[in-house]
């Protein structure tokens, strides 16, 4: 199978597709963090701390 065979061929389908795999990629990225920062509690004080001060810069 080459590369990209598996993808639509419509344009739209295919970049839709494409998108999709992308948020899946950071979505699972997120939740590996997560896992890793609740092992300690250090870590996951520090992690809540993070997404505190995103929040913050964010909204």
């Amino acid at each position: 199978m080459r590369a990209g065979e598996h993808l639509p061929l419509h344009r739209g389908l295919r970049a839709a597709e494409q998108a999709r795999l992308w948020v899946s990629v950071a979505l699972i990225a997120v939740l590996l963090l997560a896992i890793e920062a609740n092992r300690s509690a250090g870590r996951q004080a520090l992690s809540i701390a993070l997404v505190g001060a995103a929040a913050l810069l964010l909204f």
